[in-house]
């Protein structure tokens, strides 16, 4: 089976038996990533943080997670 070649080269992480080392392309590309992470609200990154950990949450316990909405959803289409 044959892959078709990359556009670009992708992020390196191995240094093929020589000595690491990082692109011209790799420092600009974290230097944007730094200043865009610094220019973000503080409010924007906590809750950021709070969702990846919910979710984290949520994805160990996802027949748990779905079994408790089912049973507010079947509560509330009761009630209405």
């Amino acid at each position: 089976m044959n892959t078709p070649p990359m556009a670009e080269p992708a992020w390196t992480t191995s240094s093929f038996g020589d000595a690491p080392g990082v692109s011209p392309r790799e420092l600009t590309a974290l230097r944007e990533h730094a200043a865009h992470c610094r220019s973000a609200p503080v409010g924007l990154f906590v809750l950021w943080c709070g969702a990846e950990a919910m979710a984290g949450f949520v994805a160990g316990r996802q027949v748990t997670t779905l079994a408790i909405l089912a049973a507010l959803a079947a509560i509330v289409s009761w009630w209405a």
